[in-house]
């Protein structure tokens, strides 16, 4: 188990900007600019909290998480991931492709730790990384 957990990858896309301008993640300046171009971050969890990409759009999000899977082990399971709402999640997963489709598991309503600064209707995928 030791062994997995650096290679474990949370990435995750919140509908709104709105939480992490209010977590004191994303200033007003960046908050309000993002909005009006509707810039949607894909945030990772690797050791830490970061955003791995930006995109334009709910759509080109989707399209960047599902790229993302282009790195998993599919020797494990894939948990699909949401918060509050799974709408955003099943428009996602029939997306995917079978292929990972086949590997993944139950959906997991994210925690309100999580689910708190990312916001209602955020959405994404757990995956472990293939090794190097």
């Amino acid at each position: 188990v030791n062994k997995l957990i650096p290679r474990i990858r949370v990435f995750a896309v919140p509908e709104t900007l709105a939480y992490l301008h209010k977590g004191g993640r994303l200033s007003k300046v960046g908050y309000t600019a993002g909005s009006l171009l509707k810039i949607k971050p894909i945030i990772e969890l690797r050791n830490k909290v970061s955003v791995a990409n930006k995109t334009i759009g709910l759509k080109k999000a989707m399209q960047m998480i599902i790229s993302k899977l282009s790195k998993c082990d599919t020797n494990y399971p894939i948990v699909p991931s949401y918060t509050y709402d799974n709408k955003n999640l099943h428009e996602l997963m029939s997306k995917t492709d079978e292929k990972y489709r086949q590997v993944m598991i139950e959906e997991d309503n994210l925690d309100p730790a999580i689910a708190c600064h990312w916001g209602p209707n955020a959405f994404g995928y757990i995956f472990v990384e293939k090794e190097d």
